[in-house]
């Protein structure tokens, strides 16, 4: 009796939703082999997260790992484009944003990328920098500093270019610079040999940006590595007696700061939104 009851509860096959963040429409594409798979591999991270929660930087090296993954199979298995894919998925598009208020566009993007090249340059920055930042700053604050930096960068994107669209995890990774820009030049004197480090890694940093390549989003970079020195000045730890610990100069970067989020925000509102682009079309 028990048995049978229990056999008349289940669910048929087709009415199972698999939660994956980056690919909730064309999910639906996927036959029910590939949506086992995809399934499975999230299973496997939430196993490890008490482990891997030591470092909240490492949950987030997977997670983008693991976002281009999926991304690549619902390629393989659908034959859309990847464009059309990070469309769906929840790219940074102004016009979504304008017309629509996805809103969710604003943090979908850190986790997709175009291509393995893409995803290799962001998550080295993450593994070379993001452990020492969350080392410095703690595991919350450090999430706090690179989603806030994403978003920002996000949403200067859309609204700077917001016929284009974004993905990457490059405006967090530009937070985190900033983040340890502002560390390095508060510790300049008693850390010189881990100082002088990172000034090279900033000043290559600088160097990429001044060359000017197809398909950068330029902006949202500015806009995480500005929302990245904003936070910093607030979570870390300034010691006394530095250029950065004076009073006017904070005072400074959150005046800057507040002027260039309404100076957007009004553009943002006055400004036409432009015709929406296919991303799918063949």
């Amino acid at each position: 009796m028990i048995q049978k009851e229990l056999v008349q509860s289940e669910k048929p096959v087709e009415e199972f939703q698999i939660e994956v963040p980056t690919c909730q429409r064309s999910i639906e594409l996927l036959d029910e082999e590939t949506r086992s798979e995809i399934r499975s591999w999230y299973a496997l991270i939430s196993i490890c997260s008490p482990v891997v929660l030591l470092s909240v930087n490492l949950v987030l090296v997977l997670l983008t790992v693991l976002s281009f993954l999926v991304v690549e199979l619902v390629e393989q298995n659908t034959g859309l484009a990847t464009k059309c894919i990070n469309y769906i998925a929840g790219g940074a598009y102004g016009v979504s944003l304008r017309e629509d208020y996805e809103l969710y566009r604003l943090v979908v993007p850190l986790f997709l990328h175009t291509s393995a090249n893409h995803l290799f340059g962001n998550v080295l920055a993450l593994i070379v920098v993001g452990f020492d930042c969350e080392r410095l700053v703690g595991h919350w604050n450090f999430v706090g500093l690179y989603l806030a930096g994403g978003v920002a960068g996000n949403f200067a994107h859309m609204v700077m270019n917001p016929s284009a669209l974004a993905v990457g995890a490059s405006s967090g990774v530009f937070a985190v610079f900033g983040g340890m820009l502002v560390n390095t030049l508060a510790t300049l004197q008693t850390r010189t040999k881990d100082a002088y480090l990172y000034i090279r890694i900033f000043f290559l940093m600088l160097m990429e940006e001044f060359i000017p390549q197809p398909g950068v989003a330029y902006f949202a970079h500015l806009g995480g590595f500005v929302a990245g020195v904003l936070i910093a000045f607030e979570v870390m730890e300034i010691p006394r007696g530095t250029l950065l610990d004076q009073r006017m100069c904070r005072l400074a970067m959150r005046w800057a700061t507040g002027v260039a989020a309404v100076a957007l925000l009004v553009y943002f509102a006055i400004s036409e939104t432009p015709e929406e682009t296919d991303f799918c079309a063949n």
